[in-house]
């Protein structure tokens, strides 16, 4: 039996930033290398420059096939209505 390999996780981008019109983003997620064997990655929303107030997003898994880097999701809701020219951030 091999030791577990270690990856690293992130995002695409290090912070994303809409308009409050925009009532959804879809968020990349990448390994920095590929797994030989699968991979799932546990995720869960925390504040930053946005709240819990501004966005919905339920915890989930993502789980990549071996020779998988990148898989597009999850996806953020916004939950304030489309008013004024406002932006809110994720990242």
């Amino acid at each position: 039996m091999h030791p577990p390999q270690v990856l690293s996780v992130g995002f695409a981008s290090t912070s994303v930033s809409v308009e409050e019109s925009v009532r959804s983003v879809t968020l990349k997620v990448q390994l920095a290398a590929e797994g030989s064997d699968p991979v799932t990655v546990a995720y869960a929303a925390v504040s930053g420059t946005a709240t819990a107030a501004d966005y919905q997003l339920q915890p989930g898994t993502l789980r990549f096939e071996p020779g998988e880097k990148s898989k597009v999701g999850p996806t953020a809701w916004s939950s304030s209505p489309a008013v004024g020219t406002d932006s809110r951030g994720w990242g």
